[in-house]
């Protein structure tokens, strides 16, 4: 495992009230990457982030040097194997910068976009084509309108698994990986990088 790992008893003074009224029981919790798995009055476990989220160490490397033969379009970061304490598996995340982040002070909104081996990099796209997300981000700059993307790789023959939101089919995994988005990955972007943490209106 990537991260650190301690644990905790006692975490919840008796029984807390959280997510949507649900009732935990002040059993041992156990932190893992900064997210706490926590024992419900039904037997039932959930990963939440606790209400002290520990520091998780982010290091945003450049794509480029990281992959100096690799050809890409903009100013394109990789985060090397986040651990989902959702789905019990790591990944690298890609996130790419719009060309005036380093010259202003400004927020910007992001854009989540699954499938990250196609967006950016022909080597490691389908067929070796992608969706030329780099040079349509830049284009779009030009006309005054940017954003961050980031990039979430699928985990290949998990793939389906984890875009399924019916676990009743061909086991899914769709919850635990909009929770992983929600409350791991978009938390250290906000975190990270300048951006409009609210949705759009």
């Amino acid at each position: 495992m990537d991260c650190d790992r301690l644990r905790l008893r006692d975490t919840f003074a008796g029984e807390r009230r959280i997510a949507g009224g649900q009732r935990a029981m002040a059993v041992a919790h156990e932190i893992e990457c900064g997210h706490a798995m926590v024992k419900y009055e039904d037997d039932s476990t959930r990963w939440h982030q606790p209400y002290h989220m520990t520091s998780i160490t982010t290091t945003w490397l450049d794509y480029r040097e990281v992959y100096p033969t690799h050809h890409v379009s903009g100013n394109l970061k990789v985060l090397h194997q986040l651990w989902s304490p959702q789905l019990r598996n790591a990944r690298d995340i890609l996130l790419w910068l719009p060309p005036s982040y380093q010259h202003s002070r400004r927020h910007y909104p992001v854009i989540y976009m699954q499938d990250a081996q196609n967006l950016f990099d022909p080597a490691t796209s389908f067929g070796g084509q992608t969706w030329h997300v780099g040079e349509t981000m830049t284009a779009l700059g030009r006309e005054g309108i940017e954003a961050i993307v980031v990039g979430i790789p699928h985990m290949g023959e998990q793939r389906i698994v984890e875009y399924n939101p019916f676990p009743s089919r061909h086991p899914g995994r769709g919850e635990q990986y909009v929770e992983f988005l929600l409350e791991t990955l978009k938390p250290l972007v906000d975190r990270d990088f300048r951006t409009l943490p609210m949705p759009s209106t």
